[in-house]
């Protein structure tokens, strides 16, 4: 009999509790239900400041990530850049030199060839002499420019790796910047709020209150502002045009000469190591703003972490302020 007696009472009590859900807004005094809604509301910016924090918590991972493989990555390419700009000096030293020879040989040979319009004799050996200047000049010209275009590979390859890592960063920094921005949007909700003027839980209140002061305290610059370096030689582009000025160095004339004077002014003024020297310059420059913004993230990450433990603790207690029946705080 007590068995069943206790059977029928747990049924009847289940579903006494499920008509009084139906029927709360009719046994809700008003003082009751404004006290209630300053709960809900409070709850919301405790919601929306914890929502905040995970999302700042994940950029600054993901950035600290970015940065951790940014910083090493340039240092070793750097290094890579610079083992290349050597190569292809000594490239263009060499091909200086054999360039030299070689249009020295091509202009005596046109001067005996135009010599040889008042002396026959004079006009094979400088016919000779400008073919055998014209290909030692022109096969030093392709070698050394082959070697070069081999070189500038490399170089807009690493490039174009650091372009992709600099533009996700740069795009964590926008998120970051904006994760930020929801902590300033949320202290007026705060300030505002009847809960916070009727000091209803003052530890709840010095918490957020704490919390929002540490995350909007300051303008944190998150932004390095990394230059996106581009390759504006063309070695290519230069083969192509060798190829078209090699048959007019072999013509006497004064488009010849004028060929032979800017190539060597080339050989000493490669528009390719002006590129590599300026990246090198930058990316030097920028690694040092690239290691602070880096601590600057460890520092944030250290802040956001002791912000979270703050947050736990308050959300542990939030269910018990939902309900408007426990006024134990």
């Amino acid at each position: 009999m007590e068995s069943i007696v206790k059977s029928s009472r747990e049924a009847s009590r289940i579903i006494l509790l499920e008509h009084l859900k139906t029927c709360q807004e009719i046994y809700r005094p008003e003082l009751l239900a404004k006290f209630s809604q300053m709960i809900g509301e409070f709850n919301s910016i405790i919601e929306d400041i914890n929502e905040a924090i995970n999302i700042t918590d994940s950029l600054l991972i993901k950035s600290s990530y970015c940065l951790n493989e940014l910083i090493p990555e340039r240092e070793r390419i750097i290094k890579v850049i610079e083992e290349i700009r050597k190569r292809v000096t000594e490239d263009m030293k060499n091909r200086s030199i054999a360039s030299t020879i070689g249009h020295s040989v091509i202009l005596t040979g046109k001067v005996l060839v135009i010599a040889g319009i008042w002396f026959p004799r004079a006009l094979v050996p400088g016919a000779i002499l400008s073919v055998g200047g014209w290909l030692s000049a022109t096969s030093s010209d392709s070698i050394a420019i082959v070697k070069e275009n081999e070189a500038y590979k490399l170089f807009e390859e690493s490039l174009i790796k650091d372009k992709e890592k600099c533009k996700a960063l740069e795009n964590f920094q926008i998120e970051l910047k904006n994760s930020f921005t929801r902590f300033k949007d949320i202290c007026p909700r705060f300030k505002d709020s009847k809960y916070k003027k009727q000091k209803i839980d003052r530890k709840k209140i010095v918490t957020i209150k704490n919390v929002l002061e540490r995350m909007t305290c300051e303008e944190i610059e998150m932004d390095v502002n990394l230059r996106i370096e581009e390759a504006s030689h063309s070695t290519s582009f230069k083969i192509g045009r060798a190829a078209l000025e090699a048959i007019c160095k072999l013509v006497p004339s004064p488009i010849s000469i004028y060929f032979i004077y800017r190539d060597l002014k080339e050989v000493n003024q490669r528009t390719s190591l002006s590129d590599m020297e300026n990246t090198i310059k930058n990316w030097k420059e920028e690694l040092e703003a690239l290691k602070e913004k880096e601590q600057l993230l460890v520092k944030e990450y250290q802040n956001i972490l002791s912000c979270k433990k703050e947050m736990a603790k308050l959300l542990s207690n939030v269910e018990d302020v939902n309900s408007p029946f426990n006024l134990t705080d």
